[in-house]
């Protein structure tokens, strides 16, 4: 799908504008680094010994001692938080408050034009 159609979609159905400069940013730099990321956690959840990983106290699962999936915190014998880090994403969504990086929580902002 050309970036032209791909501008409008947006545009009708979430009522933003993007520049072609800023699609074509986020095609060849942001996707690839999110794609490399997800990647490189399932290659860690793979290749890790189980003896090797900590227990997520809300999920249950099990993960890497690596701050791909563990926020740090000192004061625990761990040297990782007690909850992986979509679960704690996850409680502060619940709790109703959600870090400015944060976009998938957003609202999307309509940009309009100042009139003179």
């Amino acid at each position: 799908m050309p970036y032209e159609e791909i501008i409008e979609e947006v545009e009708w159905v979430y009522g933003i504008t993007f520049h072609l400069n800023h699609l074509s940013t986020v095609f060849s730099s942001e996707i690839p680094k999110k794609i490399a990321r997800v990647a490189e956690k399932l290659e860690k959840e793979v290749t890790v010994p189980e003896e090797e990983k900590i227990e997520c106290a809300r999920c249950k699962k099990k993960f890497p001692r690596d701050p791909l999936f563990f926020s740090y915190n000192r004061a625990r014998k761990t040297g990782f938080a007690r909850y992986c880090k979509d679960c704690e994403k996850l409680i502060r969504i619940e709790k109703g408050v959600v870090a400015k990086h944060d976009k998938r929580e957003k609202v999307p902002q309509v940009q309009t034009r100042k009139t003179n």
